[in-house]
């Protein structure tokens, strides 16, 4: 099924690229500036009627790729942030939560590698972003139980948590010792390269649960925690997990959380599966 599935993908794609793009009755190439102009969007959320996105384009000057939050309004795209590293939101109390990192100070701390995520509120979708929370963590996904609780999951290395126990908390340090063993790296975990993702040898994901500014890791250092989503009564919080030291198992576990007691349950529906 998954080469048939292939055959015909292939079979569609290859006129695509060797028609290349009509421009009236005349057919030009495709050129390497073609795919700077293909955009794609994600986060599609429908909130009273109104249709938000965010929108990741590449930007060929900077050899990056930006993304930002816009709006569908009158059925034209009305773009609600300007800075090119809007990766995720939600809206709460009719505001549009989202990740930003705006001060020049937070955008070198990020690049020095400590770990920060910044939280903007926007008001009425066009006033000025005002910031709404600041984590010291790499925050991946989050979702919110109420105004004083929320989930999230946020990305760890084990080597270098261990350089931060070594240096007792010492960001600093441990970072300068990450730059002191930047020109070789040691691999003793499978796998250890994801695509899209580089290097993951070591890598874990670990889930939190904040509660009036108290934040409490959920998960042990040997779990890697994905795909948490909240239950439309936001009593149950379910995810998936993999448990594991030097070798990644190919199946995950499927989890469901009780939020108001954070009481685990592990739900082993079949032997060998992937949730």
């Amino acid at each position: 099924m998954h080469k048939l599935i292939t055959v015909i993908i292939l079979f569609l794609l290859v006129p695509v690229c060797g028609s290349g793009r009509d421009k009236g009755n005349v057919k030009t190439p495709i050129g390497i500036d073609f795919f700077t102009q293909v955009k794609s969007f994600s986060k599609l959320t429908v909130h009273d009627n109104t249709v938000f996105f965010v929108l990741r384009q590449p930007d060929a000057k900077e050899n990056t790729y930006k993304s930002d939050l816009y709006q569908l309004k009158d059925g034209e795209p009305l773009q609600l942030t300007h800075s090119g590293n809007v990766s995720d939101y939600f809206i709460a109390d009719d505001a549009i939560v989202f990740k930003e990192t705006r001060t020049e100070e937070d955008k070198e701390k990020k690049k020095q590698g400590f770990p920060l995520t910044v939280y903007q509120k926007l008001i009425n979708n066009t006033s000025e972003p005002i910031e709404w929370l600041r984590l010291p963590y790499n925050v991946n996904d989050f979702v919110v139980v109420d105004t004083d609780r929320f989930f999230f999951t946020a990305t760890h290395n084990l080597l270098f948590e261990q350089w931060l126990k070594e240096s007792d908390g010492d960001y600093a340090a441990a970072l300068k010792r990450k730059d002191e063993n930047k020109n070789y790296r040691v691999f003793d975990e499978l796998p250890f390269w994801s695509n899209g993702r580089g290097d993951v040898s070591g890598s874990r994901t670990y889930l939190y649960y904040y509660n009036k500014g108290d934040i409490k890791r959920l998960s042990s250092e040997d779990e890697s925690v994905s795909s948490i989503e909240l239950s439309p009564d936001k009593k149950t919080l379910s995810y998936t997990k993999r448990v594991y030291r030097t070798k990644s198992p190919q199946w995950n576990q499927l989890v469901s959380l009780n939020t108001a007691t954070l009481e685990p349950k592990v739900w082993d529906l079949f032997t060998q599966a992937s949730y």
